[in-house]
């Protein structure tokens, strides 16, 4: 990793490429979400305020994602040119090992106008994101409470435990995202000497690699048609019988007389 050469430039770029990935991901999440919310609700002929509310910051969230993506690409130099800053945080935590002044380690160059709007606008992107899919989560679970509801009581088991699993894999990418990117943002910028903690950024880096993982394990748990369309696939409880059909039509097919 540590290199002056053209390789030098893989962690910027990755760190460019991420805030894509996770506007990606977030913006699948809301829309589950959000689509859950019509789901349940589609037999309500009347726009509720907190429904528009949705819409509204779910658009916001949007534009706002754009406006991250671009700033990505107007980054690059306070990622890649940081001689002057590391000298300065040189002077501030002490002096560096040689390896710190490659090209591949860099720090959140918070001295750069540009790099703060950046950070800024990607927190409210989160913000909003987290804003659209808290409410849709709250009218969800409001109008499956409601009495009033036209839902039959087996179609509003299932929106619950659709919601319950959709929630948990949604905290799940919170827990192993979010808060290790919060682990690694401290690390950068504040504890430069992690002896204490040998092994703490090499954990941060496994829990983010493996949320997706731990997401499809508490899908597949917590989801009941997942679990059973799992089943099915697995056992051929769909293709067996339809085997069986077939070589029965093929036998009566043959007995029948000339």
């Amino acid at each position: 990793m540590c290199s002056n050469t053209f390789i030098s430039e893989f962690a910027p770029n990755v760190f460019q490429l991420l805030p894509a990935c996770f506007a990606y991901t977030g913006a699948s999440a809301i829309s589950l979400f959000v689509y859950r919310m019509e789901a349940v609700i589609v037999h309500r002929l009347e726009q509720s305020l907190i429904r528009r509310v949705v819409r509204y910051v779910k658009y916001v969230f949007y534009v706002n994602i754009v406006f991250v993506i671009l700033l990505t690409i107007f980054i690059y130099p306070d990622l890649k040119h940081q001689k002057e800053y590391k000298q300065k945080m040189e002077v501030r935590f002490g002096t560096f090992k040689p390896y710190m002044w490659c090209d591949n380690c860099f720090f959140c160059n918070f001295d750069s106008n540009i790099f703060r709007i950046f950070f800024y606008v990607a927190g409210c992107a989160v913000v909003l994101g987290g804003t659209t899919g808290g409410i849709a989560f709250h009218v969800t679970v409001k109008a499956l409470s409601a009495v009033s509801s036209r839902l039959t009581a087996k179609t509003r088991a299932a929106h619950k435990n659709y919601l319950m699993s959709l929630s948990l894999a949604a905290g799940v990418h919170v827990v192993c995202i979010v808060l290790p990117l919060l682990g690694f943002l401290s690390a950068i910028n504040v504890l430069i000497s992690l002896s204490q903690f040998r092994y703490f950024p090499f954990i941060l880096a496994l829990v983010i690699q493996e949320h997706g993982a731990a997401s499809t394990v508490i899908m597949f748990l917590t989801n009941n048609l997942l679990r059973k369309a799992l089943k099915k696939m697995l056992f051929c409880d769909e293709i067996i019988p339809t085997v069986e059909n077939s070589s029965q039509h093929r036998r009566s097919t043959l007995a029948v007389p000339d």
